[in-house]
């Protein structure tokens, strides 16, 4: 070699280290014009470099525009423009460039097919999935993809494990796992990629337990060790896995016991490895793992573990608090994060406002029920978002919508939504479903009219079935019936559900035992639907026989169910079967009785003249008695006219600051039918005094007319405020 060609290859060398460190655009482009004054950039592995940068800065003109200058491409530089159409979303012209290449002179390498593949998963992530055989499937893109498998096949080019990865992670994508597992069980050499491929094929598919199993058989054949992507894919398996899974309490948790056994096996795996410290991203999957299997301490302990602390760490463990029910907890750490919030940050914190609101008893605002403390929360969070320029995300957006439904502020809510830029889907229902949560189903029912032309989803459906049952319509039931049906949805079991729900409030159990029985696979939610519309018209024996039937079925029962069958057995004058249920929530079935069940039981023991016994439990149930507590004994007390319990009660709702009249109606009755005339008095008198000012519990009036009406329980627990 020359002395002058010795300078030129040591004067690409050095621009190949250049070009290879380029990450940004412009600085791309300085190096290209210093390759294209020195004339490097004809030399090929000099324009192949420069196409596979200009590829990673994200610019497929200035790749092409090099491409197209070469006096003779090679496959190299093939293989490195179609790659990089691939990786920017262009599958498409990178298959069109495969195409046409293929019709010249080029003959596909090993490289070449691995290339072309990445645009087939591309072109797979866009497509809409079909169901073929009950599964998910992306047919477009499959059918390139297996034409390509099979020229691959004749170039000779299956011997190589890199395409064999490939087709693996092609297949899968496209959600075909069957052909997916026959190219890995041909495979006569494995690495980890292999593994890792297929694994996270099926937990994307929704068979999360293959998934565990190719991960149990990958460590007892030690072929390979796993590395983080592959423990990433079974910790993701255990997340998908605690889905599906019914949870268990254990010392006042919610555990998803199963997968949290598996995970926590699988942490150990990582630990001998190291991978428990050092990658952020089995880290950050571990959190979210403990999380959704319901071990918020043990998320919380691998976080405080972590040396840093990236963004995902941190929304991964506040989402996690509030898929557990610690809203409060969430909102703790989310002004605590030393990482700048971003859109999903803001979200998860509002989600975490909603589920304060969702444990929070509400105040009268203005004649609004609304949860104080949630909706504070949640404007402080909208104050910080607005300042850094996140208001007008849609994403944020429409968390905002949902969280000020959730408060009861429904006037922010729809004053978000009107200035919102653009509405998604989301946003519409959001609203759609504050208005029926919040008791304006009219107005739900409007925007439901408004949504139908543009079309629904299953939400939007379902916020609209929440609606028609609260006006109790049943011509508007079987209109939307019709409309899910014309849609293709009557096999989601959320509606299937929704509509057995809303025609069993519409009083027409013919028709809700007619969806009911046509669901194939129905879940505790759908039964306890049923059992809800027996329960509402007073079929005492349907309520104990589906009860029953659901357990046969191999089925839990879920706290509403448990509000049923009080209700029942408080109807039915059964208290020992009543205190037997009640009794077996927490030991049999894992269930913590909430203040709806102890209201029941109240409910239970005031009919049948046990009022003591109410008093003594509403003292030492572990919430504090609100209105509802005190106005269920009072007006047992009003039926058995017992004077001495009702003034606990009174007294009780009077420090509350129940203003309503028919408190005082109540006692003055009571006090009346003993004779007590002046006692009576005053309480009338008190009652005049009282009507001056504004009742601060005016929302409990509803409750006390059913009360005096004799149908306190099932009206709490059957007026439409169950969400199934």
């Amino acid at each position: 070699m020359s002395t002058q060609q010795s300078r030129i290859r040591s004067n690409a060398a050095a621009l190949l280290t250049r070009i290879r460190a380029c990450r940004n655009l412009e600085r791309a482009r300085k190096v290209h014009a210093e390759a294209v004054e020195t004339g490097d950039h004809l030399e090929a592995f000099v324009a192949n470099s420069l196409v596979r940068m200009f590829a990673k800065c994200g610019s497929m003109a200035d790749a092409r525009h090099v491409f197209d200058k070469l006096p003779l491409p090679d496959v190299a530089s093939q293989n490195a423009l179609i790659q990089g159409y691939a990786e920017n979303g262009q599958g498409e012209v990178a298959l069109e460039l495969f195409e046409s290449l293929r019709q010249r002179s080029y003959r596909p390498s090993s490289r070449s097919f691995v290339a072309v593949l990445k645009a087939c998963i591309d072109l797979a992530a866009k497509e809409e999935a079909k169901l073929v055989d009950g599964r998910p499937v992306k047919s477009d893109s499959l059918g390139k993809g297996v034409e390509i498998h099979v020229l691959a096949g004749k170039l000779g080019c299956l011997g190589s494990i890199f395409v064999l990865n490939s087709l693996i992670s092609f297949y899968a994508k496209c959600g075909s796992m069957v052909d997916a597992r026959r190219v890995f069980d041909g495979m006569k050499q494995r690495d980890i990629v292999s593994w890792t491929s297929l694994m996270l094929g099926y937990v994307e598919s929704g068979e999360p337990e293959t998934g565990l199993d190719l991960f149990a058989a990958l460590l007892a054949q030690r072929d390979c060790d796993p590395d983080a992507t592959t423990f990433v894919a079974a910790l993701n398996a255990c997340t998908a896995l605690a889905a599906k899974e019914d949870g268990r309490l254990v010392d006042g948790r919610v555990l998803r016991l199963k997968s949290l056994e598996q995970g926590m096996a699988i942490h150990c795996e990582a630990r001998k490895l190291g991978y428990d410290l050092h990658s952020v991203f089995v880290v950050n999957s571990l959190i979210n793992m403990y999380a959704k299997c319901g071990g918020s301490l043990d998320a919380r302990k691998v976080f405080d573990s972590m040396t840093h602390h990236d963004v995902v760490s941190w929304n991964s463990l506040i989402l996690g608090l509030v898929e557990n029910s610690q809203g409060g907890l969430a909102l703790d750490l989310f002004p605590c994060s030393s990482c700048p919030a971003q859109t999903l940050s803001f979200v998860i914190a509002l989600k975490a406002c909603s589920c304060v609101a969702a444990s929070e008893d509400g105040e009268l605002v203005d004649d609004k029920m609304v949860k104080v403390e949630a909706l504070a929360k949640g404007m402080e969070i909208h104050s910080r978002a607005r300042k850094l320029g996140h208001e007008s995300e849609i994403l944020v957006a429409n968390a905002l919508v949902d969280m000020y439904a959730k408060c009861g502020s429904l006037e922010d809510a729809r004053g978000i939504f009107n200035r919102m830029p653009l509405h998604s889907l989301v946003s519409w229902t959001s609203l759609m479903l504050g208005y029926a949560e919040n008791g304006d189903a009219d107005r739900a029912l409007e925007l439901f009219a408004l949504v139908r032309a543009r079309g629904c989803d299953v939400r939007a459906y379902l916020a609209a079935l929440k609606a028609c049952g609260t006006v109790v319509s049943l011509d508007l039931a079987r209109v939307i019936h019709e409309d899910i049906t014309r849609a293709g949805l009557e096999n989601s079991l959320a509606l299937d559900t929704g509509l057995v729900d809303v025609y069993a409030k519409c009083g027409s159990l013919d028709s809700a035992r007619r969806v009911f029985d046509a669901v194939a696979s129905k879940d505790s939610v759908t039964w306890t639907a049923l059992v809800a519309g027996y329960g509402r018209q007073g079929d005492t024996s349907r309520v104990f026989e589906f009860f029953h039937r659901m357990q046969d079925e191999g089925l839990r029962p879920n706290a509403v169910t448990f509000l049923c069958l009080l209700t029942a057995c408080s109807h039915g004058g059964l208290v020992e079967t009543g205190k037997s249920y009640f009794q077996a929530m927490e030991p049999r079935y894992g269930l913590v009785p909430g203040i709806e069940h102890y209201h029941c039981m109240l409910d239970i023991l005031g009919r049948a003249n046990e009022l003591e016994s109410a008093v003594e439990m509403a003292r030492r149930m572990p919430f504090k008695p609100n209105p509802v507590t005190w106005i269920t004994i009072l007006g047992a007390c009003h039926k058995w006219k017992n004077v001495a319990v009702g003034r606990i009660a009174f007294d009780a709702l009077v420090e509350l600051e129940v203003g309503e009249g028919a408190v005082y109606t109540l006692m003055s009755s009571i006090y009346g039918a003993r004779g007590m005339w002046e006692e009576q008095a005053r309480v009338l008198e008190a009652m005049r005094r009282g009507a001056r000012k504004k009742p601060r519990w005016r929302w409990w009036s509803d409750q006390m007319e059913r009360i005096i009406g004799g149908d306190s329980c099932q009206a709490r627990c059957l007026s439409g405020k169950s969400n199934f």
